[in-house]
């Protein structure tokens, strides 16, 4: 069994704080209208007081679907190891709950990725999957399952093999990539590069979306899950839309130090 790395930095350790909180999130989440089957999502991970309203608006897009399996895709911010990690069995403790891993759709992913690393230790230390289970319990109550994958490799190439893997596999699940968007910059310029950057993924552009990393030095920590959700949208034959965006500065009035989150949708009409 996993146990929490985060709860009481990151968000509420105390189930009934952490209730409230995001329920308050989702009664201020605008409902889904679109009939449409959801391919996956992109959700940010920092601190739930700043980014969580944000993040409501990807999760709750998933209350109407009838698939309960995810493949949650994040960075590496623990350790600087290469290669892709999945943790394939077991159980995560957050204050809300047990969620359990499929291990069932984990053996089907090693199946299609062989070279992927089978690593029940690579979330230990992690935060960028561990802040998205509370969202997902949530909504669905843990009548869920899902599968944690990191990337410690987030380069074009292996975003793309993970997204042909996925693709390959017969199964209903959803996407959940994980990253936060612009770190550290002043609000006009975050705002600046996170919707050049949004362009760029809407576009389903993933030379562009790295390019535009490249060119302009955006410290996005998750560009492999997220092209890895591009990639897998192309495929499917989907597109992406942009849900919501937010900075740190409507949180704590600091403008100058500013961190940038994006919630988007990719689906199938």
């Amino acid at each position: 069994m996993r146990f929490p790395a985060v709860s009481g930095k990151f968000y509420p350790a105390d189930p009934n704080e952490l209730r409230k909180m995001l329920s308050s999130f989702y009664s201020r989440t605008q409902s889904p209208h679109e009939n449409v089957e959801i391919l996956g999502v992109l959700a940010p991970h920092a601190g739930m007081i700043y980014s969580g309203f944000s993040s409501m608006h990807s999760f709750k897009m998933l209350q109407n679907s009838p698939k309960r399996k995810f493949v949650m895709i994040g960075p590496n911010h623990t350790s600087y190891r290469d290669g892709t990690y999945i943790t394939g069995e077991g159980d995560w403790m957050t204050p809300l709950g047990l969620a359990g891993i499929s291990r069932e759709l984990a053996d089907r992913i090693k199946s299609k990725c062989r070279w992927i690393i089978d690593d029940g230790d690579s979330n230990d230390d992690e935060y960028s999957l561990e802040i998205e289970v509370p969202y997902l319990q949530s909504i669905f109550n843990n009548a869920f399952s899902f599968v944690p994958i990191i990337m410690g490799d987030q380069s074009p190439a292996n975003a793309l093999r993970l997204a042909r893997g996925l693709s390959e596999i017969d199964d209903d699940f959803i996407i959940v990539a994980s990253s936060d968007m612009s770190h550290y910059e002043t609000q006009e310029k975050v705002e600046t590069n996170d919707f050049e950057i949004m362009s760029h993924i809407v576009d389903l552009d993933t030379a562009g979306f790295y390019s535009a990393i490249e060119r302009n030095s955006i410290s996005i920590c998750g560009s492999g899950p997220i092209a890895t959700l591009m990639e897998y949208t192309k495929i499917k034959e989907g597109r992406i839309k942009i849900l919501h965006h937010s900075t740190s500065a409507s949180v704590n009035g600091d403008s100058e130090t500013v961190v940038g989150y994006a919630s988007m949708v990719a689906y199938k009409a």
